[in-house]
């Protein structure tokens, strides 16, 4: 599965440098990232884990996600065919918890 990108897309990248949501993954694989993002959460422990650095190179998992064919064809789609994958970086935050996230300027 491929997001095909409109020229609506591309023109409000362009504009605006962001574009939400593309659907990239299919429902199953969807769950199953999910699923083994939160699996992670959960046996580190205690506390409020809210970041997760480079996670690509310690997980099978996670080095799939970041090279899956549709996700670098769509992000090819906005920013051109040289791509490379320095870091991968998780926020987690579940449902109803009232943290936020407050960006470094």
């Amino acid at each position: 599965m491929t997001a095909l990108l409109s020229r609506q897309l591309l023109d409000q990248f362009e504009r605006d440098g962001i574009v939400f949501p593309i659907s990239v993954f299919s429902a199953q694989e969807a769950s199953r990232f999910r699923t083994e993002i939160e699996s992670v959460i959960k046996d580190c422990g205690k506390g409020p884990l809210r970041r997760l650095d480079s996670l690509h190179l310690f997980f099978d998992w996670a080095y799939q996600l970041v090279t899956h064919v549709a996700l670098l064809d769509t992000i090819e789609g906005l920013l051109g065919g040289d791509l490379l994958i320095d870091g991968t970086l998780v926020f987690y935050k579940p449902p109803h918890d009232s943290s936020h996230l407050t960006p470094l300027y």
